[in-house]
């Protein structure tokens, strides 16, 4: 979680461990974890809406013969949704790494509430509703594809 934080100070003439000894002597050790509370999050949300975009594709693909092109084509358009949905949480554990009251160089730390209205929410939503119209785009065209196979099904049972 301190990588963060050695690539800012790249051009200093100490290296890598004595700015770690550095940050843990002036800040304490929790130095070392600090935005990883953040991070976990981001992870959690991403593990848990990539479950219930599987779930998603599951449950409404049962009754329906969704090869797996299809199943992997839907969740990779998916997936940019569920990432921009854990994005803000992922850019507040990166500028909580970078935030030092003691060390020189580094930004003084803000306010969680701060952080949260200094986010880019606008570029954030109208990427949401891009990739989100990618997605629905790609469900479409799944649907339609399915839809040709079985009246193709019916219209030409002997060509199965």
């Amino acid at each position: 979680f301190t990588s963060t934080r050695l690539i800012i100070t790249l051009g200093e003439p100490r290296g890598a461990l004595a700015n770690l000894r550095m940050w843990r002597r002036q800040e304490g050790t929790l130095v070392l974890f600090s935005g990883l509370c953040a991070s976990l999050l981001s992870t959690a949300i991403d593990e848990i809406m990539e479950w219930v975009l599987v779930w998603c594709i599951d449950s409404c693909a049962a009754d329906e013969d969704l090869g797996l092109t299809d199943r992997l084509l839907i969740k990779a358009s998916g997936a940019p949704v569920v990432q921009m949905l854990s994005a803000p949480v992922s850019c507040i554990g990166i500028i909580q790494r970078c935030q030092s009251a003691k060390v020189p160089g580094l930004i003084k730390p803000e306010p969680l509430r701060a952080l949260l209205a200094s986010l880019p929410w606008r570029a954030t939503f109208e990427q949401l509703l891009l990739y989100s119209g990618m997605l629905a785009f790609t469900m479409s065209l799944t649907q339609w594809k399915l839809k040709m196979r079985k009246e193709r099904q019916v219209l030409f049972p002997h060509l199965q």
